[in-house]
Parts: C-alpha cells; structure tokens; sequence
C-alpha cells in the first residue's frame, strides 16, 4: 500500500461492516488497498461490498465472491506504468521529508545546532535513505494486516531491529560531499512538491476521515 492512501483514505477499522463479516471484510478491504487502484475505484468497490453485506440475504458467499474482483482490479494497474508510478511518486514524497526535515533540520540544525555550516551527503544518507523507506513501507503493512497481539508486536520488534540495522551499516559507506543544509531543505521541499503532485494525478484527491491504526 502506498504511503498518499494510507494518511488519505479512510482507515479500514472505520467502515461499517457487519459484525459477522468484520474479520474477513477487513481482510479484504486491506487487499484491495494493496491494489494502489486509484480512490475512486477502491472506494466504490468497498462500498458495493459494505452495502451487499448489509441485506438480509447476505452470507459467506458474497464474500468468497470478492477476492476475484479484487484480482481484477489488481491486474488492470499491475500489467502498466501504473505501478511504477506509484513506487516512485511514493519514493518522492518519503525522501524530501527523510533527507529534508530528519537528516537536515532535525540533525544538522536541532542537535548539532550548524543549520549554516556546510554537512556532509553522501552515499550513507541515500542508503540510510532507501533503508527506511523500505522499513515505513512494510510498517504500514504490519499495522494494516495486524490489528493486536503478538503477531503485531513481533512485526513492529522486527521492523525495529531492521531500521537499526540499516542505520549502522550505512555509516560505513564511502564517499561524501559538503553541502548547504538550507539547499538541501529548499530541493527537498520541491521534490516533495513534485512527488504529492505525482500522487494527486495518480489517486485523485479523497476527503480525509479520521485514521485508526
């Protein structure tokens, strides 16, 4: 799932679906949010689902009937450029705000307090980088397809062992550049302008419900 619908579409836990279809319905709204299809379409398949399961003749059957659909849907995005897409405008909206506001305002301005000294960039911040971006894509799944116990719980031990891991080896990278924290900061808020751009193109633009994890 794409980072744009996880904090713009409405959170799995807040569709109202039957009590007697609610772990199933989840699981599949949560595999037709994997589909990164664009809003509209996710949406009115979901709703579709909600309202059928809602009759009175509704039963196990109409939700072993989903999973094709959803395979539909997957396949219509996945066989084009769709799909790359969405990878690199998702890449463009986590690495300005990583590079931009964690290694540059946070580190370099608020701990090292030397936003006006030159700091060093290189191969470390782009793998650091790439690193966790990989570790906030799998959190978000973990969180999507984990809702408690310790199934959660070792996913999120995990994914922190990983994070850690992916910090420490990076510092042994070589080559690095000297550059101006505020340039980094001005190219990274253009690229994260670039990136949700490329995001509202892609999904389209939702109204924003509250997210529970």
């Amino acid at each position: 799932m794409n980072l744009y619908l996880y904090f713009k579409a409405p959170a799995i836990q807040s569709y109202a679906l039957p009590g007697w279809a609610k772990r199933k319905g989840r699981q599949l709204i949560f595999a037709i949010r994997k589909t990164n299809a664009p809003i509209e379409e996710q949406e009115k398949l979901i709703g579709q689902m909600i309202h059928d399961l809602h009759q009175p003749q509704a039963n196990e059957t109409l939700l072993e009937q989903i999973p094709a659909k959803v395979a539909g849907l997957k396949q219509k995005y996945a066989a084009s450029s769709f799909g790359a897409g969405r990878e690199l405008a998702d890449f463009l909206l986590f690495a300005p705000c990583w590079i931009g506001l964690y290694q540059t305002l946070f580190i370099q301005g608020l701990e090292q307090h030397n936003l006006l000294a030159a700091m060093p960039f290189g191969l470390e911040n782009i793998a650091q980088t790439i690193g966790a971006y990989v570790v906030v894509k799998l959190l978000i799944e973990c969180l999507l397809r984990f809702e408690g116990g310790w199934k959660r719980w070792l996913g999120l031990g995990s994914l922190f062992v990983l994070y850690l891991s992916v910090m420490g080896v990076a510092r042994f990278l070589p080559g690095k550049l000297y550059v101006s924290p505020i340039s980094v900061i001005l190219l990274s808020g253009i690229v994260f302008f670039l990136g949700f751009e490329l995001h509202r193109k892609l999904f389209g633009a939702v109204r924003q419900k509250e997210r529970v994890i």
